[in-house]
């Protein structure tokens, strides 16, 4: 497993999500949106070996874009990564695609199979969610991280307003399934 801040609790179910999706053979891109260091991404592309596997991010911590004055994470926080660092432990899986900038600007079209979104902000989760959810396979799985995290309301915030139906997996963690 590679290294991660979210922690086994977490990346336990995540991986279990994941293998449902690729022993039910969805076709598919697969995605994270919200790379950071890119341990949770070096995972799904191990578990996806036959699928791209898009990451997404802006390589410079959070953005001011998306921010809203209420939100307990800053504009630039998780800054500490770079792009040249994420593509060095990429480096030797060919599946994997790293994409700078702010989602879904960046986003590559096509039919998603299996996505990870961990980007805090309300307005990150909302305008990501409106734009995967017409692009998600039948059988596919959007996991959000922070959900119901008191810091992140935001995340439960878009599901609630796209009228999504979530359903926790763990404490902190929901699943949209299609």
């Amino acid at each position: 497993m590679a290294p991660s801040i979210l922690g086994l609790r977490k990346i336990a179910p995540l991986r279990t999500m994941a293998c449902q999706v690729r022993d039910n053979k969805i076709p598919g891109l697969v995605a994270e949106v919200g790379v950071y260091k890119g341990g949770v991404l070096l995972d799904l592309a191990e578990i996806f070996k036959d699928h791209q596997v898009l990451g997404y991010d802006t390589f410079r911590g959070m953005p001011q874009e998306h921010w809203i004055s209420d939100e307990y994470v800053q504009p630039g926080q998780f800054n500490e990564t770079s792009l040249a660092e994420v593509q060095q432990l990429v480096m030797h899986h060919p599946n994997i695609r790293l994409i700078a900038g702010i989602f879904p600007d960046t986003g590559i079209e096509g039919k998603y199979a299996f996505v990870h979104l961990d980007v805090d902000f309300y307005r990150s989760t909302f305008l990501a969610l409106e734009w995967l959810v017409p692009r998600m396979q039948p059988g596919g799985k959007i996991v959000l991280d922070d959900w119901g995290w008191m810091h992140c309301p935001g995340v439960m915030r878009a599901v609630v307003e796209l009228k999504l139906r979530a359903r926790e997996t763990t404490k902190f963690q929901a699943v949209v399934e299609f």
